[in-house]
């Protein structure tokens, strides 16, 4: 059945969710062709509502600006409900949460990520915009540790150039420059340079320049521009803040100044660079080939697909090709080619077939590395659970659609799920074969009402198994042989198994009141299966034990699936860099959640406590969440590990006032 996500199910995998906001969420996911992690933004039309247009010129922007330290946007793909931006996936977070968990950045550090913040924002502002929305939370980490600018949401690009000024309101309070909260008309750059400003101070910081919990205090702030000094930073550093602070915008220090301040280009040659790296004129040639090959089509037709970047699957298999070979992995689709009516071949196949049985020497060097992947299906399969080298392996697209639709859980929650399918469990009352797996097959049984069944196959052999293991017969007494001849010259027919009645050969002479019972419950038996269909005897105990299994289904309470730690758990030694911790005094774990609690509570915050966690929550007056964060004790490591520590982490809300709040109810809490 067709779903919301099925139209992106056709080229993503979709995982967890890794971010949500007002109107999106953003989901981890892989492409199915490359097998690259993606991160895809989901965004409902409805409830955007007036809104809508500025997904239109968010989308615009990022399909124009191509730079090292902007997000790069793949595909877009539009549905009468929903929208899906499928951009570049970030596994480092926002640059807020690295500066909260280090409570500060040392000024060299500063310095490196300052230098892409202005490469970037010099960047866009020579393509003819205006971000207006800069801010740490606006700024992720990628895999090298390198910054990306995101959200063009609210960003302008004046048809007058950027010397056009502006009228229109936006961004966050904080950041805002004084122009904009006083209703005066502005230049762009101008108001980027400010929020600049405030971006440094935090950095080198750790909290904001101008803050207050009133905005009409707030705004009076900014308009004085009026902020304290800390002594820790450096001459040169309060120089390039001072200047980017300026409340009058004429006397504010310019990008290109910006680029050349002694503070930036410390220990370089020449000025801050800020050009692109990258140049979607040069079509890469490993990218083309491999892509001709597998969707059947000439490299001159596929260059020509591919340079009218319509952001669809085509432009965002490409893109996800060239991001693998700058990183070194081989440019290589790892699927095998696929024919559609959409990407059907310039030549019919009965050519290509020709060519290829009539006449190797025409074929190219390479092309037996150009045929997809040489790995086997199961070394396929065996590496599919890797992040790095992420195989479909050779399925149908119906599967992957059937696969997609079932599930789109984490694949750390995935294997959970199938582990648990193998547990050795009570079967389900409703089913005599036992439990249940997802899909309706069966899974492994292991206890029953009539025993244990001892199963001689190997544990990761029965894995494999597609089939249930044999449902075990309930049987009161081994099976009875009747009127069987002695061989030995006995004077009577053996009536019933020696075995059975351990009576060894008998006769008529020898026959007892117990024996003749014996003999007319089989004769009895004997009759009955006569007239019984076959197989009748095994329906009929299967059902006895099926009644049995519901009585001891309603007899015997469920087992939860997750129990309650019974010590918080212990940090490791790299978490201390990249967490917010504070140590604590030898307290018990129970104490310091439940003082947690109170104090979360005494600032007007909802409070759940689950183990040695705490969840808090600030709702408006309307009662939706403003701010959501976890508060989590842990045992700090060795050589401290008598100490316990709170773990704090963001998962809703504005940055600053989670920051402020975890700090009130550290500081009030009796620790």
């Amino acid at each position: 059945m067709p779903t919301p996500y099925t139209p992106i199910q056709d080229y993503y995998q979709l995982r967890h969710t890794i971010g949500s906001g007002g109107f999106a969420k953003v989901k981890l996911a892989h492409h199915i062709l490359t097998g690259e992690k993606v991160a895809v933004k989901i965004m409902d039309k409805a409830a955007l509502g007036p809104d809508l247009p500025r997904v239109q010129i968010e989308i615009e922007a990022m399909k124009t600006l191509t730079h090292q330290h902007v997000c790069k946007l793949y595909q877009v793909l539009e549905t009468d409900t929903k929208i899906f931006m499928v951009l570049e996936y970030c596994p480092g977070g926002e640059l807020f949460d690295y500066i909260v968990a280090k409570d500060r950045l040392p000024e060299e550090e500063a310095r490196v990520f300052f230098r892409q913040i202005v490469s970037a924002v010099a960047y866009i502002h020579t393509e003819g915009y205006a971000h207006r929305d800069l801010k740490p939370e606006n700024l992720l980490l990628d895999e090298a540790h390198n910054l990306k600018l995101i959200d063009f949401g609210l960003c302008a690009k004046p048809k007058g150039g950027m010397d056009h000024q502006l009228s229109t309101c936006c961004g966050s309070p904080a950041y805002a420059a004084p122009e904009l909260i006083q209703g005066d008309e502005y230049l762009g750059a101008e108001a980027d340079v400010w929020s600049m400003g405030v971006l440094l101070y935090a950095l080198m910081c750790g909290f904001l320049p101008f803050d207050d919990d009133n905005v009409g205090a707030l705004y009076r702030k900014i308009r004085k521009g009026q902020y304290e000094i800390p002594d820790w930073l450096s001459p040169q550093s309060v120089d390039l803040i001072n200047v980017m602070l300026q409340v009058n915008p004429k006397l504010r220090i310019n990008v290109k100044e910006l680029l050349c301040h002694p503070w930036l280009t410390e220990g370089l040659a020449e000025p801050i660079d800020y050009r692109t790296k990258y140049n979607n004129n040069n079509i890469d040639e490993d990218c083309i080939t491999e892509m001709s090959i597998h969707f059947k089509k000439s490299k001159n037709t596929m260059i020509n697909i591919i340079k009218d970047w319509k952001y669809d699957d085509i432009t965002a298999t490409y893109f996800l090709l060239l991001n693998k070979k700058r990183r070194g992995k081989p440019c290589r689709i790892l699927v095998p080619p696929v024919l559609s009516p959409r990407h059907a071949p310039d030549t019919p196949l009965a050519d290509i077939t020709d060519k290829v049985s009539g006449n190797m020497a025409d074929l190219p060097d390479d092309i037996f590395n150009l045929m997809g992947p040489s790995t086997p299906l199961k070394d396929s399969k065996k590496n599919s659970n890797k992040d790095e080298d992420f195989i479909i392996g050779r399925r149908t697209r119906k599967e992957r659609d059937n696969d997609d639709d079932a599930d789109i859980s984490p694949p750390e929650e995935k294997k959970k799920k199938k582990d648990d399918d193998y547990m050795f469990v009570r079967p389900d009352p409703m089913y005599s074969s036992g439990r249940y797996r997802r899909g309706g097959t069966p899974a492994k049984h292991g206890k029953v009402a009539t025993g244990v069944v001892k199963h001689t196959t190997p544990l990761k052999d029965r894995r494999r198994s597609k089939t249930p293991p044999p449902i075990p017969v309930c049987r009161a007494t081994p099976p009875i042989k009747l009127m069987q001849p002695i061989k030995d010259g006995g004077a009577g027919p053996r009536s019933v198994d020696d075995n059975l009645c351990g009576l060894g050969t008998f006769s008529p002479e020898r026959r007892t009141p117990s024996v003749e019972r014996h003999i007319d419950m089989a004769n009895l038996i004997a009759s009955s299966e006569k007239r019984r269909r076959p197989g009748s005897a095994k329906k009929v105990f299967g059902s006895i034990e099926k009644r049995l299994d519901r009585m001891i289904g309603l007899l015997t309470p469920s087992k939860r699936k997750t129990s309650v730690a019974e010590e918080p758990r212990q940090l490791k030694k790299g978490d201390l860099d990249l967490l917010s911790v504070k140590i604590t005094s030898s307290l018990s774990a129970e104490h310091i959640v439940s003082e947690l609690s109170q104090e979360a509570r005494k600032k007007y915050m909802l409070c759940k406590e689950k183990g040695f966690g705490v969840r808090c929550k600030r709702v408006d007056a309307r009662g939706k969440p403003t701010l959501l964060f976890d508060m989590e004790v842990c045992q700090m490591p060795s050589p401290q590990s008598n100490l316990l520590g709170v773990r704090c982490k963001r998962v809703k809300g504005d940055t600053f006032d989670y920051k402020k709040a975890c700090e009130d109810v550290l500081r009030g809490a009796k620790l």
